[in-house]
């Protein structure tokens, strides 16, 4: 690459990254307000622009050398908080995709649970033992462990403690609340992860 095709990339980059770092507020003020059950939903078919900053921030890794070769401390400064910024945005970006993962599966697992219910016309046409309580709850704890270790990393920040439990916690509540007594009665006996669900899931249906 020659020098002057260099330089322009070099600045062409550098410009990039601080345009889209200058954007991570308003983008975080708009992904925060989508639902974290449909927020990988939201992305792929409404703004995708909310995907951007993952990009710009594997480049700013890529070419750091490249950005920061022969900065002044100024131009340093105003790069690293580029970079902050977009770090910042991504660990958001990926919370909330995961969450919205989650939920995705839990949605997936309430299918083949209702699979079980006899009062469904169509049972007889999904029957598999692959959807039976035995099969189902070790994914089905797995789920409701998943949604634990995600509020656990919220509990001190009430407003997304709120958000969480609100709104995937209440999917969650669905399929963990879709088994007959007696099956929920032996899942808390046998699981703690389960008795902790047990212990909290009036908060669900208030």
């Amino acid at each position: 690459m020659s020098a002057s095709v260099g330089g322009f990339f070099k600045t062409a980059l550098k410009r990039n990254i601080l345009f889209t770092a200058g954007k991570c507020d308003t983008l975080k003020k708009d992904a925060i307000k989508r639902s974290l059950n449909q927020f990988q939903k939201y992305v792929s078919e409404h703004n995708y622009s909310l995907n951007r900053p993952l990009f710009d921030l594997w480049l700013t890794n890529k070419f750091w050398g490249t950005l920061t070769s022969g900065a002044g401390e100024a131009e340093l400064q105003e790069l690293q908080e580029a970079k902050d910024k977009l770090v910042e945005y991504n660990k958001l970006h990926q919370f909330m995709s995961y969450c919205s993962d989650l939920s995705d599966r839990t949605t997936l697992l309430m299918n083949r649970e209702f699979a079980n219910d006899p009062t469904n016309p169509l049972s007889i046409y999904r029957s598999s033992p692959h959807n039976e309580i035995d099969s189902l709850f070790p994914e089905i704890e797995g789920i409701i462990g998943a949604y634990y270790e995600v509020v656990d990393t919220v509990r001190d920040d009430p407003e997304w403690l709120y958000k969480v439990e609100a709104e995937l916690g209440s999917h969650i509540a669905f399929l963990a609340t879709s088994f007959c007594e007696t099956s929920r009665d032996n899942l808390v006996e046998k699981s703690d992860v389960y008795k902790r669900f047990d212990m909290d899931k009036q908060k669900f249906f208030k």
